[in-house]
């Protein structure tokens, strides 16, 4: 009983001092940004600037495999971005072609949750003849099937439709038919 009564003390003394010392603070969050660029189309460059709690930093993307958990030459160009955890944070991505200056492919707001990691994904598709930046589930590399974000709600309306079709069946074979007499 008496040790009980002596580690209470220390472990609150503990946990206070954890807090006030910034220590759930200080634990960072690593966002991760990936970008698919659509097939044929060569960028010369691609970099991301984010907005985290008033501290704006600007990282290059790259496919080289520099980043970590990257595939060098894979088609996912790849930026990490480390520090505190903001649950929000301010997101521009910007890329350039060959001989081009730069341009804004998307800007906005991107939900990061997770304390620890989050990522934010694109894909870069040429629409109208300018670079456009399009928000993504995943990034998936070129050639891979992408299921479309619309694809649940298109399976759930045919399910609709089929269970429409056989109640509207069973309802035709059980009324009757015959003249009654």
């Amino acid at each position: 009983m008496r040790h009980r009564a002596l580690l209470r003390p220390l472990l609150l003394s503990g946990i206070l001092a954890w807090t006030l010392g910034g220590g759930a603070a200080r634990a960072a969050q690593r966002l991760r940004f990936e970008v698919a660029v659509e097939p044929g189309l060569s960028l010369s460059s691609l970099s991301v600037e984010v907005d985290r709690l008033g501290v704006v930093e600007q990282r290059a993307l790259s496919d080289d495999g520099s980043a970590d958990g990257d595939v060098a030459g894979d088609g996912i160009w790849t930026a990490v971005v480390d520090g505190p955890y903001a649950r929000v944070v301010g997101v521009r991505l910007a890329g350039a072609l060959p001989g081009e200056a730069e341009v804004d492919l998307w800007e906005g707001q991107a939900r990061t949750d997770d304390a620890r990691a989050a990522t934010t994904a694109w894909r870069v598709v040429r629409r109208d003849g300018k670079l456009v930046g399009e928000r993504v589930a995943v990034a998936l590399p070129a050639g891979s099937s992408a299921l479309s974000e619309a694809a649940p709600l298109v399976v759930a309306m045919g399910w609709g439709l089929a269970v429409l079709i056989v109640l509207t069946m069973l309802g035709l074979w059980r009324r009757p038919t015959g003249v009654p007499g």
